[in-house]
């Protein structure tokens, strides 16, 4: 069976968006900024709306008055040649949006440690490279400001949003950002972000086997559409045991109902009733 590629960056934006979420008002997001009349964009730039705000956090510290992000998946690598294109960009945005070149910085978020990348800025360019905040490397020297974030690395909330775009997440990280996320209703406002995290880690959600299914955590996984998810990659066979209002309900009855042309909606009402249980969906 042929695999769909996993598209990181709709899910990177909306991991941005959520980690910056308590200076929203104040911030405005351009995903795939156009440069030039061809196709050449920024992943993500970050457009303060008010020059007096401060984005407190260990990402957002270096922030001035625009903010280009560029992003390099699991499946990628930052090369060189990548850091020298992103530090093009910035001079492309200047001109492109007449903004001042000192009023831009440069993120370049990478998934594992870019250690070539980081010793041809120190060793090459002669900029100076110090880890700032856990994951988090300032690169000074150039004309803008520049930091590489090991998104891994992370620590505190940062790391739940930005940290979790991998492919190697553990059933103690899934549970704890699908719990996150419906408290936030992350799952509401962010579906692309969660859909890329469960795209890339299909098999982590057989492994939380004894999660404690809250009323908000049973609705979010029916939005997202995860049963049906599963039927399509074949992982029908695979359950997820959860305490719903005291009993225990595996994904193959929805995934079954599903199959028979049960709406998300109707399967809803039968568990809020109690029908799926005494098996009038059968």
């Amino acid at each position: 069976m042929d695999i769909e590629p996993i598209s990181w960056h709709p899910g990177f934006a909306e991991g941005l968006r959520e980690t910056y979420i308590k200076y929203s008002d104040g911030l405005e997001f351009k995903d795939e900024f156009q440069l030039t009349k061809e196709p050449l964009r920024i992943d993500v730039v970050i457009v303060k709306k008010r020059p007096d705000l401060i984005v407190d956090t260990d990402t957002g510290r270096i922030f001035r008055g625009h903010n280009i992000f560029e992003y390099k998946s699991p499946s990628d690598y930052a090369s060189v040649s990548d850091f020298q294109k992103s530090c093009a960009y910035v001079w492309l945005y200047a001109v492109e949006s007449k903004a001042d070149i000192l009023d831009i910085t440069l993120s370049f978020v990478v998934t594992s440690h870019p250690k070539a990348l980081l010793d041809y800025c120190n060793n090459h360019l002669g900029y100076a490279v110090e880890e700032k905040y856990p994951g988090i490397h300032y690169v000074a020297g150039g004309v803008v400001p520049i930091q590489v974030i090991v998104s891994p690395k992370l620590s505190g909330d940062e790391s739940l949003w930005l940290g979790s775009l991998r492919t190697d997440l553990n059933a103690s990280d899934m549970e704890k950002l699908l719990r996150a996320s419906v408290e936030r209703a992350v799952y509401k406002r962010r579906p692309a972000f969660l859909n890329v995290i469960l795209a890339a880690n299909p098999n982590i959600l057989q492994e939380v086997r004894e999660m404690i299914m809250t009323q908000g955590l049973r609705e979010a996984l029916i939005d997202l559409g995860l049963a049906a998810e599963w039927e399509r990659q074949g992982k029908t066979e695979g359950k997820i045991e959860g305490k719903i209002e005291g009993e225990i309900i595996g994904v193959e009855l929805a995934v079954d109902l599903f199959k028979k042309g049960y709406t998300p909606d109707e399967i809803e009402r039968m568990l809020a009733d109690g029908s799926l249980l005494l098996g009038d969906g059968e």
